[in-house]
């Protein structure tokens, strides 16, 4: 298995534990029902008379279309040789990649080659800080269920209480037509056993 393979498993079971696996299969989903682009035009388009492009080291070249398109531009010291292969900036930073007289890459100014290791590093720790923040929610919520269970206890304890002194109460019941708002208390316990049952 290939390092990138690897790379690969190991998000994907990082991304089932954090939860969000089906949420990228929804992505995914929802990125295939997009109807693709319509194919590029196969059609050779004519030859073009060959225009000059200045580099930034002071020197001029020849390209045969304008703007220069990866894969198609051919590039020539006079129109008809082709340049060594190899990188040529253009006097506004473009860099073009040329093998075999043809373009092969072009980097626009201000665009920089991705380090995948950086980013993947990058993104593994940024996992690395969701799992723990997770984690951190989930040790909260148990704490906070266990809290809540002691307080049912006490409540069941309170109101075992107040049902044994209102069975020796003689008072009139409540009318449990009025606004239970205006209730309070004692009151709002008769009120809520006497119409819910609770």
């Amino acid at each position: 298995m290939s390092k990138l393979q690897d790379i690969k498993k190991e998000f994907v079971e990082k991304f089932k534990k954090a939860g969000v696996i089906d949420d990228i299969k929804a992505m995914k989903v929802a990125f295939d029902a997009v109807e693709p682009a319509p194919p590029a035009s196969t059609v050779t388009p004519p030859p073009t008379a060959p225009t000059s492009l200045p580099l930034n080291d002071g020197t001029t070249i020849m390209v045969d279309s304008i703007p220069v398109v990866a894969g198609t531009t051919k590039m020539t010291i006079d129109g008809t040789t082709p340049v060594p292969d190899g990188d040529y900036t253009g006097v506004d930073g473009d860099v073009y990649t040329v093998v075999g007289g043809v373009v092969t890459n072009v980097t626009e100014a201000g665009e920089s080659a991705t380090d995948m290791p950086a980013v993947m590093t990058a993104l593994s720790d940024r996992l690395t800080a969701l799992e723990s923040k997770y984690s951190a929610i989930q040790k909260e919520n148990t704490d906070m269920k266990t809290k809540l269970s002691g307080y049912d206890k006490n409540f069941k304890v309170a109101f075992t209480a107040l049902d044994s002194l209102g069975e020796v109460e003689t008072a009139e019941a409540l009318d449990v037509s009025i606004d239970a708002s205006t209730l309070k208390g004692y009151d709002l316990y008769k009120y809520n056993k006497q119409k819910y049952g609770i």
